[in-house]
């Protein structure tokens, strides 16, 4: 990943078969199974553990890589070994270590659209048997998407952070590791910010409001930028002590992590202040796991205990037409010449008596608070019959208690709020529920001959229920846990004196009470769909076919559909289409529509990506030239649940070159980077807008860039 450019999750995504991640829409999704985008109170779909500590939150991830020495993707439910809430899969990510030799990196990446990305990593002893690592970085890049109010980017994007370790091997058996980071972002977008396929009656109603409306997807957008975006800092501190007892090695694992965030902005993608809102968070969690790992024998066995407490205090703010001023309208109802005479008497005369701004807006504002105390206990056999045929054996029990508190309204005692809400909202409700689950796994590996394993694994996955965020009603306030049956089954080989690997796997994963979110006019309320089935393959291939040359091939197959979804959502039309299921006959909105049968969206049927790179020698020179191509293929997808194929994206190939020069030690480098080589315009988000029905906004890819990498090492 560090050769090819990525430095984040969403970058490296788009290499790994059937997995879709965006952490600025809190969204990551394996084999079209994910986290409902827009509630953060909702439980991940996907287990991240970055070293040795659960992270219950996506915005953990907002910082991108920090000296990530490994990655791991794994899919398919995960929960026996890997914690809590992973029926999508576990992604694993351990960072360098601390060495007694003293080691360094730095690295220094410039480009356009203003990027510029310093990092650098410097570890060694302190004393004996003390060493440290630390890594310290600060990177910026402006956005993609032309403001064609402001003349400015949206996008625009910032990260700085700083990762310590400090490693202590206290005797012969016992040692202990101390891991903290800390990071604070500001990504300068919100949701999208290019308004599409906008209904004819509404179109001629923005540009007589805003001139330099447009629905074109093009990466231009005249969408209000004044705060939209994330804003946040965070920590991951993580205290792991390993000690040896007899054949067995003790391992506690305690972790702290949280986040204060604020996130919200223009809702509608207009420059008009049609509606917009904010979201303003702050999380803690406290993990502690105990684990007991036997040395390797007939039977050899992982098991533990695991704990989790969290807190998340949550505000909510959405605003109705806010501080609509004279100004506004006439600048652009009246004629310029005109306009440009009235405005300031207006301003003036209006100001004068207070009445410059006619409507200071229409706010729903809402409280929400939830506390999670999560238990379980764990273990993994394995069985080896022989030294070639081998059961694993593993269970996962879990008890979950949940509080929580909300309140939702308007602040207005006359609201049109109170329209969407049929009524005033709700104030204080307070729920509290508990849930237990067991969660088997069953598996067996056998190697027929040295160069392969055939393996088979049935496994049981679980996400718990939850709460939501933005739920209009307290009918919609609670969403039901979900379960879900995986049979696993595949082959990994080697072959060609170990110059080359083949692996390839099958899967079907049945899904009950799937949980998945709305769009319903306003927002987004996660529900749960009667049944789901996923089912596919995943392959890939590694060749060293030539001395300096390296060829890695992927792609995944995804057969995803609802089996059973009657309480889905309705796609959306224009308001005066009498025939819609949100015309004006259906207000307040509850709107519910049956998609059995139908696809799952976020689900392409095919992905994969090609690498293939070269070093080449330079005569006698002390260094060589490096060249490597990366292609990366998604099928069409549709990217909201209620499977509007305005909200989805045709097929696309994404292409990436670097070349440059490289040390023969590996002691520097220097490349060169094209990242979306053929400039293809695709969609990465795309919804309904809120409000304005029938209309809808996305937010694209970024266009072709070019950028430059030194790197130093020792």
């Amino acid at each position: 990943m560090r050769d090819n450019g990525i430095t984040d999750m969403n970058e490296a995504a788009t290499l790994i078969p059937n997995v879709s991640i965006n952490t600025d829409f809190y969204a990551m999704y394996i084999r079209g199974i994910g986290t409902a985008e827009a509630n953060v109170l909702a439980e991940q779909a996907i287990g991240f553990i970055i070293d040795g500590v659960y992270l219950a939150r996506i915005e953990f991830l907002r910082p991108g890589f920090i000296d990530v020495e490994r990655m791991e993707v794994l899919r398919g439910p995960q929960g026996t070994l890997f914690g809590r809430n992973s029926p999508a899969g576990v992604i694993n990510i351990t960072s360098g270590l601390p060495s007694d030799e003293w080691t360094g990196r730095f690295e220094l990446t410039g480009g356009e659209r203003e990027k510029l990305d310093v990092r650098a990593t410097l570890g060694g002893p302190i004393v004996d048997d003390l060493t440290f690592r630390v890594t310290a970085g600060h990177n910026r890049n402006d956005g993609h998407t032309l403001n064609l109010t402001t003349n400015e980017t949206s996008g625009d994007r910032e990260n700085t952070f700083v990762k310590g370790r400090l490693r202590w091997d206290i005797s012969n058996g016992l040692d202990a590791m101390l891991t903290t980071t800390v990071y604070e972002y500001d990504v300068r977008q919100f949701i999208g910010v290019e308004q599409h396929n906008t209904p004819q009656e509404l179109e001629t109603l923005f540009l007589t409001l805003d001139p330099e409306f447009e629905d074109t997807i093009n990466r231009e957008g005249t969408s209000a930028p004044e705060g939209s975006g994330s804003k946040g800092e965070g920590i991951i501190a993580g205290f792991e002590v390993n000690v040896d007892v007899g054949e067995y090695t003790l391992t506690s694992v305690t972790g702290f992590a949280g986040y204060d965030d604020k996130t919200g902005g223009d809702l509608d993608a207009t420059a008009f202040p049609v509606i917009g809102g904010f979201y303003e968070q702050t999380y803690d969690q406290w993990t502690q796991e105990l684990r007991l790992t036997s040395g390797p024998g007939f039977i050899d066995f992982v098991g533990g205990l695991f704990y989790m407490h969290s807190e998340t205090d949550a505000t909510v703010d959405i605003d109705l037409l806010r501080n609509i001023t004279v100004n506004q309208l006439t600048a652009n109802l009246l004629p310029g010449v005109l306009g440009g005479i009235t405005d300031p008497i207006l301003g003036q005369v209006l100001g004068a008596i207070g009445l410059n701004t006619l409507f200071e807006g229409d706010k729903l504002a809402g409280e929400y608070a939830i506390e999670i105390d999560s238990y379980a206990g764990f273990l993994q056999a394995n069985v080896n019959l022989t030294d070639t045929f081998k059961i694993i054996l593993g269970g996962r029990y879990t008890f979950e208690e949940k509080y929580f508190t909300a309140s939702l309204g308007p602040t207005a005692p006359v609201s049109i709020w109170q329209i969407y809400l049929g009524g005033n909202g709700y104030q204080d409700e307070e729920r509290d529920f508990s849930e237990t689950d067991f969660s088997p796994k069953v598996s067996v590996t056998w190697d027929p001959i040295e160069e392969i394993t055939l393996y088979g694994t049935y496994a049981r996955g679980y996400r718990a229920g939850s709460f939501n965020i933005t739920a209009l009603t307290a009918d919609d306030l609670q969403f039901d846990s979900e379960v879900s049956y995986t049979i696993d089954f595949g082959a990994k080989t080697e072959f060609w004196d170990q110059r080359a690997r083949f692996n390839i796997g099958f899967f079907q994963t049945d899904y009950e009470n799937l949980q998945l979110s709305t769009f319903q006019s306003v927002t987004f309320v996660n529900s749960n769909a009667e049944e789901a089935r996923i089912r596919g393959l995943e392959m890939d291939l590694t060749v060293l076919p030539i001395e300096g040359m390296l060829v890695t091939l992927a792609a995944g197959y995804t057969d995803g559909k609802f089996i059973k979804h009657t309480n889905a959502g309705c796609t959306s039309t224009s308001i005066l289409d009498l025939s819609s299921t949100e015309g004006p006959g259906v207000i307040p909105p509850n709107n519910v529509c049956d998609l059995s049968g139908r696809p799952l969206h976020r689900a392409p049927e095919w992905t994969g990506s090609a690498i293939v790179g070269f070093g080449i020698p330079l005569g006698n020179l002390p260094f060589v030239g490096t060249v490597a191509g990366v292609a990366s293929y998604k099928g069409f997808e549709f990217m909201d649940s209620d499977l509007d194929p305005i909200d989805s994206q045709d097929e696309y190939w994404l292409f990436n070159l670097r070349a440059g020069f490289r040390d023969i030690d590996e002691m520097w480098s220097f490349e060169v980077h094209v990242k979306n080589l053929t400039d293809e315009l695709v969609k990465v988000f795309s919804s309904d807008v809120p409000i304005t029905i029938g209309a809808h906004m996305a937010q694209t890819n970024a266009p072709r860039t070019v950028s430059a990498t030194f790197r130093v090492e020792f």
